[in-house]
This record gives C-alpha cells, structure tokens and sequence, in this order.
C-alpha cells in the first residue's frame, strides 16, 4: 500500500464518520424508538472497541510472562542492522556469555530506536534454542500492542462522539 491509498483511505473514512455524525445529528432522538437505536449502536460499537482493548493487553500479558520467565543477561552489540521493516527498523547481532561460553548470535528483535557497536545491552535468551535471543527494549510487538490498544480506544472515543455518550 502506497502513501497516497493510505491518505485516500482515511479521507474516505473520516467522510463517512461525518455522515454518520451528520445523520445522528439531525435524527430525532426524542422517540424511544431512536433512543433504542442509538444506545444499541453505542453498546456495539464500545464493544468491539472493547474487544480490540482487551485482545491488546492478553497480548501484552502474554509478552510480560515470557519476560519474566526468560533467563537474562548482559551483552554487547556487536553489529547493527537497518532491516526494511518501517516502525521498528533496527535490528542486532550481540555477544554475551551464558553457561561459561562465549555466544555470538543475531537478537530477533527489532526496536524502534537504534543502537550503537559496542553498547550495553540486556539481552533474554533460551539456552537450547539461539533463534530467540532478545533485546530487552522497545521492540516491534510492543509497537504493534500499542497500535492495537490505540485503535481500541479510539473505537470507543468515537462511538460516544457519534452516538452521544448518554442517551
């Protein structure tokens, strides 16, 4: 997806929330039939937001427990990599020793915010298996939980602006 189908996407989106608004806006809403429709609307729309919410923070959960169970260490960056990856483009190869050997191994983990040779990092690494050694950081699934989070919230925040938040 290119920029210009992104930015005609969201013209077209906040288009449609406008209608909406503009429909809500001169609906009576003094029948009780309308004040029906309106909470209906609102209760399904905050749930779904809701939803996304809280698939958001299992997620989040889920990555905490896999930090507080991984076996951590200290390590050096040893080489930096610009990846093609657009949020989070850095990737790492660290140094570190674990179970009295030296270990040089690519961190499967891409932060937002770069790093330099020779830095100290903390690294989370399974002894059995070198393809998930992991930078403790910023990294791609935190950005993803976030985005995820925001987008729940701001399901929410627009239902009450399209429905009213009492009705």
């Amino acid at each position: 997806m290119d920029a210009f189908t992104a930015l005609a996407d969201l013209v077209v989106l906040i288009c449609i929330l406008l209608g909406v608004k503009q429909m809500a806006a001169v609906a009576d809403r003094n029948t009780p039939r309308a004040r029906l429709g309106l909470r209906i609307a609102r209760i399904m729309t905050c749930s779904v937001g809701g939803v996304i919410v809280m698939v958001s923070l299992v997620l989040a959960v889920r990555k905490i427990d896999h930090f507080r169970n991984a076996l951590y260490t200290q390590g050096t960056i040893t080489g930096v990599q610009h990846s093609s990856h657009s949020l989070a483009p850095y990737s790492f190869y660290v140094e570190f020793q674990a179970a009295g050997r030296r270990r040089d191994e690519y961190a499967f983990t891409y932060l937002v915010f770069s790093k330099k040779e020779r830095d100290k990092v903390t690294l989370i690494f399974d002894p059995k298996d070198r393809d998930k050694t992991e930078i403790v950081g910023f990294d791609a699934e935190w950005l993803g939980y976030s985005l995820i989070f925001g987008a729940g919230v701001l399901v929410v925040l627009l239902s009450g602006w399209l429905y009213g938040w009492r009705n």
